[in-house]
């Protein structure tokens, strides 16, 4: 069938790239210019597995080739010609994408999606990651039940004329860099290091000139405001407000005025700034706990499992556990034992002449290095306690991880049979919710899924038809969106408290009169949108969105449904 039907056709295309190297000073001069803005977003190993993702998509359709457009691009753009009209949607996009950069390879696949999956369901699992763009319900059920049972992330994108949904369907995606944006120093100072405490000794802040004491970096005079503090309150740390402004006021009284220097003491400021979020009392984050305790679930199961009292077959489902559980037990070990996660070893910015600052980030990399050294001593010894070899783990990973210890996550979410089927209590609150203060983004998913309902009714959806009456659809359309909304509430009690189930006139009326439509500037809008989702998943650098989130076009909205 041509690849621009619609209805029963779903168009696919992949593209995996060659790897360009795994440190920047390998990359030839050009490559590293032409990748400048990537190398700088998420580094040389996050470059690395973009080059080496496959990614899947299923539905040339305008969001798809622009979402594929975007994790390619550097730049260009492109329109499908006139002259291509006729030809395979795929095989023109594929074609025109390639164009764009010479280091990604793309290919494409003519074939329905139903037929394929019934023929050969291995074809899906081989990807990094799955994007589906305007893919029938019925089919995204057995694709996405396929996929998150093989840890295949998949995105679902639908576009109704100026309307477009997305939404992450991932079993289990660890996220290795969250890039917080505002996240706090790791310096230690509730319990300093020693090689930092003599450096700080050594820094007489009475016996300094003018220029050097306006030069002294915060964290130096933080730390010896805060000695005096807990020395004349019995070694206590500061742990609420109230103490914290008394090192404040501290450190303020140490600050020279304006007539005993030439300069500004900007430094002085900084360290009065820095207490705020430099002093607060050191605690597990609750996002690390969480990694411990499904750690901690994984290994009391594989230990059933591994008995020798249980059965065969579930012996042999005590699989490794992958990379970061291995890192994630081991890290709760790192922990038990030190008390502590390990250090980072980097340093926030501060006036700070040249030799003070390269010597004190030094200390701190000196003792993030042995932390690493600790750790990957505890991870050998997890690993041989389950059979695995002492370097199963890369040692830039556990690099990696180490470094961004307190900001590690896991993002779950539902499978996707789950999540297009809403909890009854929650249809409910959002139908009660639109009663009370409009149409809300509910309303425009709950009607999507009803064009499904109608598209598997009559083979089209509403108002995508010559008839020059397209509004009659409305109607048609109305029963749908009850029906579904009855079957979302059918294990409540009672309904009556819900709220409307019969969709306004208004959005009837619009999504009949979209018929379907794929309009451009929506579609570059989401396309944007779900390459850098994309990008998150192939990295395993920032968090991902795991709501369902509708865009409107009209309102310049983009909102969580639910």
């Amino acid at each position: 069938m041509s690849s621009t039907n619609n209805n029963n056709n779903n168009n696919k295309s992949n593209i995996n790239s060659h790897p360009v190297g795994r440190s920047r000073s390998q990359l030839p001069t050009p490559k590293a210019k032409k990748y400048d803005r990537q190398l700088r977003l998420w580094g040389d190993h996050g470059q690395q597995a973009i080059e080496q993702a496959r990614v899947l998509l299923i539905g040339a359709n305008a969001v798809g080739t622009e979402t594929l457009k975007n994790m390619e691009d550097c730049g260009s753009n492109f329109f499908v010609e006139l002259a291509r009209i006729g030809e395979p949607r795929a095989k023109v996009c594929a074609e025109l994408l390639r164009e764009l950069n010479e280091d990604v390879i793309g290919d494409f696949l003519e074939d329905r999606l139903d037929v394929l999956l019934q023929r050969d369901p291995g074809f899906f699992t081989g990807f990094s990651l799955v994007i589906a763009s305007g893919v029938r319900h019925s089919d995204l059920l057995v694709l996405s039940d396929l996929l998150y049972d093989r840890d295949v992330p998949l995105i679902v994108c639908q576009q109704h004329g100026m309307l477009a949904t997305c939404q992450l369907v991932a079993r289990e995606h660890f996220v290795w860099e969250a890039h917080p944006d505002n996240p706090l120093p790791d310096l230690r100072l509730e319990n300093p290091l020693p090689e930092f405490v003599a450096f700080c000794d050594a820094q007489d802040l009475s016996a300094m000139d003018s220029q050097r004491h306006s030069h002294t970096p915060w964290l130096v005079i933080l730390y010896k405001f805060l000695s005096k503090w807990r020395q004349a309150n019995a070694g206590k740390f500061p742990s609420n407000y109230a103490e914290r402004q008394a090192v404040r006021q501290l450190i303020r009284s140490g600050e020279r005025g304006e007539s005993d220097l030439h300069g500004d003491e900007e430094n002085w400021r900084q360290a009065q700034s820095a207490v705020t979020t430099a002093l607060l009392p050191s605690k597990l984050p609750s996002n690390v706990n969480e990694l411990f305790k499904l750690a901690d679930q994984f290994w009391l199961r594989r230990q059933q499992l591994s008995d020798s009292s249980a059965p065969s077959e579930d012996r042999q489902a005590a699989v490794p556990p992958s990379n970061w559980l291995l890192l994630c037990r081991t890290l709760a070990e790192f922990y038990r034992q030190r008390g502590c996660l390990p250090l980072c070893g980097t340093l926030p910015d501060m006036v700070s002449d040249s030799d003070r600052y390269v010597a004190l980030l030094n200390i701190y990399r000196r003792a993030a290095d042995a932390d690493l050294v600790e750790f990957s001593r505890l991870l050998r010894v997890v690993c041989l306690d389950i059979g695995l070899s002492a370097d199963s783990v890369p040692a830039s990973q556990i690099a990696l991880f180490c470094k961004n210890a307190r900001h590690l996550r896991l993002v779950k979410t539902a499978s996707y049979r789950e999540l297009s089927r809403p909890l009854p209590q929650t249809v409910a609150r959002c139908l009660e919710e639109t009663a009370e203060a409009g149409p809300s983004p509910f309303w425009w998913y709950l009607l999507f899924h009803a064009c499904d309902r109608f598209h598997t009714e009559f083979g089209r959806f509403p108002g995508d038809t010559d008839d020059v009456n397209f509004l009659a659809d409305a109607g048609q359309l109305k029963l749908k969106c009850q029906q579904l909304a009855q079957d979302w509430l059918a294990s409540l009690a009672t309904t009556s408290a819900a709220g409307p189930t019969s969709a306004p006139e208004d959005l009837l009326h619009e999504l009949c009169r979209f018929g379907r439509a794929e309009v451009h500037s929506v579609a570059a809008w989401m396309g944007g949108v779900l390459s850098q989702e994309g990008i998150k998943l192939i990295t395993g650098q920032f968090v991902p969105e795991t709501r369902t989130m509708l865009y409107d076009a009209v309102s310049q909205t983009f909102l969580p449904v639910f």
